[in-house]
């Protein structure tokens, strides 16, 4: 996450702006001070969280440096500062030197230096009634090599179109850490997708941010409800 403390007009008060990656969404925190100097919660624009109050996910900065501007200075530059944190390219995957290697009867061998044997070890291929050929393959490939199953399925459907359906399917292929590193940069840049590593999913793919997490990130805290009633429900994070 980005945050970017600004200078208020009003002194005492307190205005961020930021790029959430969870989220994917933009934020404008204004905290205004009490006649105890105490900083209070005014407005949160780009929180994520449902309900009639709610100002959802925001994804055009441009907005939150305007709503900005009436509680801060704005500083030069912000708004790029503010693109680029959302918008930079996908790094390749670190990973160690392995080659995958394929034979003409569809098994799938892999050989890592130091680690497996020099014969190298046969993947198992899991059978499928959903999926052809190409995908699955495409998921044993990104599952050994990614170590990440859901990062591993929001990719395999890309990748076996553009590496896998271009293996040779009647002789041996050979595929390095390096070709898969950059297919898959290729492939997240196509969709636009960014991996956090820290939260292990894409930006704006990870499991549903609670109100209570919000709240904490927003310096407030939040009593539970004391029954579970639908009404006393705290609201529930959606995407619009």
């Amino acid at each position: 996450m980005s945050r970017y403390s600004l200078n208020p007009i009003k002194e005492g008060s307190k205005v961020d702006v930021g790029y959430d990656p969870l989220l994917d969404s933009y934020f404008l925190q204004v905290r205004i001070p009490d006649t105890r100097g105490e900083l209070h919660l005014k407005q949160w624009r780009g929180n994520g969280l449902g309900g009639l109050e709610s100002d959802g996910v925001v994804s055009i900065p441009e907005i939150i440096l305007e709503e900005a501007a009436a509680y801060a200075v704005v500083p030069a530059g912000l708004l790029e500062a503010l693109l680029e944190d959302r918008n930079h390219e996908p790094e390749l995957v670190g990973s160690e030197p392995v080659i995958y290697a394929g034979t003409p009867n569809k098994e799938i061998w892999r050989h890592r230096p130091g680690v497996d044997p020099p014969e190298g070890i046969l993947l198992a291929i899991r059978p499928s009634r959903v999926f052809g050929r190409d995908r699955q393959l495409a998921m044993v490939l990104l599952r050994d090599f990614l170590g990440e199953e859901n990062r591993a399925r929001r990719l395999a459907r890309n990748f076996a179109a553009l590496v896998v359906r271009n293996l040779p399917g009647n002789r041996p292929w050979l595929l390095t850490e390096r070709d898969l590193q950059e297919a898959l940069r290729d492939v997240e840049t196509t969709l636009g997708l960014n991996w956090i590593a820290g939260a292990k999913c894409y930006a704006g793919e990870g499991l549903s941010v609670t109100p209570e997490v919000q709240l904490r990130r927003s310096g407030r805290t939040r009593k539970r409800p004391t029954t579970t009633s639908a009404a006393t429900q705290p609201p529930v994070p959606v995407r619009i």
